[in-house]
């Protein structure tokens, strides 16, 4: 008869067998690959661990011309754009309410890069501190580039793509604003002097047939260029490039949390977004009058006494509230926002410490300047139990940001989430 611990020594014996088969077996990763989701990681000394080719090609999107919301749909077309070139994309800086080369935030300062990459499993991205590092790193090898223009023109109905000699690098360098620009090569026989402009005609936005030749049209020209190492890509046009319908980048969970601590704070609310700007400003004082009468009609119905405003606006001295309002009248805008101080308490983000990525305290104006006040307020809106905007007669047109507010503030109604009772009313 076998004794117990024999049959135990033998159970373990095969036990350990199998683990060590199964561990020389599997092969783990191998450290060559790229880690992070593709994310370029900063100790790679050789280039090759990224890019897995005989060398990088980039796409750089460096100037954009539209303020956050409409900006960050622009990264999205570019998005796809390296995706179907197998060119990297180059993530720019961001501040302002904007996004490109010149600003001083990085890309994460507004979003979640994560984002990015659960909706292009296959884009490679690189930010722009570790694209310049990338290009210091080159030493006696210049980089190869060039410099494309996409604009529009609705008054044809052909596309085109042509070299315009009437540009020079200095442009470039100018719109570029890094110092490495000069080591990429300015090789005169190279045709490096010189803009391409990818010029599209006609309304190419308005089916999903015309967006897709026109992304063939593109993506069959952009090829011409696969032997040179960074396209540099300037943004000029207004609706998306391609067919296909992305969701929108996620913020910085530092924007998101910020912004998550004031909706509770002041819960339950109604928020008001009155984007003065494109308003006609005779009707501005009239406009906060009405808006007065509305709140106070909402405030019973919806037994609610908090008040949040997102405006663009400067409500606090000169903090500028947006980076395109210049043509203030304070005899009409200024009119208003007094009317309304003097008979509404309204909370708004200066009403709460501004902290940057980290948690530190900031400036007010730098962190004004930064930009994340406008985010802070979409979210906030999002989240409030009544949403306001106001009556065509006192705002532009359309609204990509407002837009955006609407399409969360449909999930989170859509998903039953409690406390959210209207997408958006006019007052």
């Amino acid at each position: 008869m076998i004794k117990k611990e024999t049959i135990i020594i033998i159970i373990f014996s095969i036990s350990l067998t199998w683990i060590l088969t199964i561990f020389f077996t599997v092969q783990l990763p191998s450290q060559s690959k790229i880690q992070d989701n593709y994310i370029f990681n900063e100790s790679y000394s050789n280039e090759t661990y990224f890019c897995e080719f005989s060398k990088c090609k980039f796409l750089f999107p460096y100037k954009i011309s539209e303020q956050e919301s409409k900006a960050q749909k622009h990264m999205i077309q570019y998005a796809q754009m390296a995706q179907k070139l197998d060119r990297i994309l180059i993530l720019p800086n961001v501040g302002k309410s904007r996004i490109g080369s010149c600003l001083e935030y990085p890309f994460n300062y507004y979003y979640l890069i994560e984002s990015l990459q659960r909706n292009f499993p296959n884009l490679k991205l690189m930010t722009q501190k570790q694209f310049y590092k990338w290009i210091k790193s080159q030493k006696n090898k210049k980089p190869s580039y060039q410099h494309i223009i996409i604009q529009e023109n609705r008054n044809r109905k052909f596309h085109d793509f042509i070299k315009d000699q009437s540009n020079n690098n200095n442009i470039t360098k100018k719109g570029l604003c890094f110092d490495e620009i000069d080591e990429m090569d300015f090789d005169n026989n190279n045709n490096y002097n010189y803009n391409y402009n990818l010029t599209i005609g006609g309304r190419y936005w308005k089916n999903d047939q015309s967006l897709e030749n026109l992304s063939n049209f593109i993506i069959n020209n952009l090829k011409l260029f696969n032997n040179t190492e960074i396209l540099l890509m300037e943004q000029n046009f207004i609706y998306p490039l391609f067919p296909n319908h992305i969701p929108h980048l996620e913020y910085s969970p530092h924007i998101i949390n910020k912004a998550i601590k004031i909706s509770q704070h002041i819960k339950p609310y109604i928020a008001i977004q009155w984007r003065m700007e494109l308003g006609n400003p005779l009707n501005m004082p009239k406009c906060a009058e009405k808006l007065i009468s509305r709140l106070e009609d909402l405030k019973k119905v919806y037994n609610t006494k908090n008040i949040y405003f997102a405006t663009d606006y400067p409500l606090k001295d000169s903090l500028r509230q947006s980076f395109s309002f210049h043509d203030i009248k304070q005899e009409y805008h200024g009119k208003a926002i007094d009317i309304l101080r003097d008979n509404v308490n309204f909370f708004s983000w200066f009403n709460f410490t501004p902290t940057d990525q980290f948690g530190n305290n900031m400036n007010i104006k730098e962190f004004a300047l930064s930009g994340i006040p406008g985010i802070l307020d979409k979210i906030v809106c999002t989240r409030a139990k009544i949403f306001l905007i106001a009556p065509p007669e006192c705002r532009k047109k359309t609204s990509s940001y407002t837009s955006m507010i609407n399409s969360e503030r449909f999930d989170l109604m859509k998903a039953n989430v409690e406390g959210i009772e209207n997408i958006s009313l006019e007052w």
